[in-house]
């Protein structure tokens, strides 16, 4: 029996403040600047809540795409596994630009909020999925570390995932990722110790919650 992705709870910038606080960070004041600031580090949060079939012209992109891909079919099925290679790496390129475009920017809010410090703080990004659907969690993750590799230059260290409910209409369970990722093997992040340990304890606090108070 197949799983379906059928909702990705939303995680509001209010949220994540308590998440920081709890873990010993700071919230930056500066208008422009990143958002949080550690010991030794800097952070810039990046909420991905676009849909990814919501803009007309990727719609018509992915369309003309899979309909390359299953020609003279009543109903186009949009299934990146049936893709061939050049097919696949077209594919994320359409889905990538929202998740591209946070991160270039990202980079940049990052780049100059540490030319104010010294010693040069370690640049973090934060992104997580609220509403980008289209995207599995391995996948979202895929492209984030593509993106930051590819496309900015102002980020040591990567934070990305989001809180997934899964069904496959009679099992459901919640997947929360927050994974860490090296981007500069030069920079190291000691405060991401913390941020995980209060990452979890958000977590344990939205699940008594959910249970104590389920929504319809």
């Amino acid at each position: 029996m197949s799983v379906d992705y059928i909702r990705i709870k939303t995680i509001s910038e209010t949220n994540f403040d308590n998440v920081i606080i709890s873990a010993g960070g700071s919230r930056i004041a500066e208008e422009g600047s990143a958002d949080y600031q550690f010991q030794e580090a800097i952070i810039e949060l990046k909420l991905v809540f676009e849909e990814g079939f919501e803009k007309t012209e990727r719609q018509k992109k992915l369309a003309g795409l899979f309909q390359k891909a299953q020609p003279n079919q009543p109903a186009v099925l949009i299934n990146p596994k049936k893709l061939n290679e050049l097919e696949s790496r077209n594919y994320y390129r359409i889905v990538e630009v929202p998740i591209k475009n946070a991160c270039k920017k990202a980079s940049k809010q990052l780049q100059n909020t540490a030319s104010r410090f010294n010693p040069t703080p370690v640049r973090v990004l934060v992104i997580l999925n609220v509403g980008y659907t289209l995207l599995s969690p391995d996948e979202f993750k895929d492209v984030c570390l593509k993106c930051v590799h590819n496309d900015t230059s102002g980020i040591d260290w990567l934070v990305c995932g989001g809180i997934y409910f899964y069904s496959d209409k009679a099992d459901n369970y919640v997947m929360a990722r927050f994974e860490d990722f090296a981007i500069n093997l030069a920079r190291s992040f000691p405060s991401r110790k913390v941020l995980l340990e209060s990452w979890g304890k958000y977590l344990d606090k939205l699940m008594t919650d959910a249970v104590q108070n389920p929504e319809p």
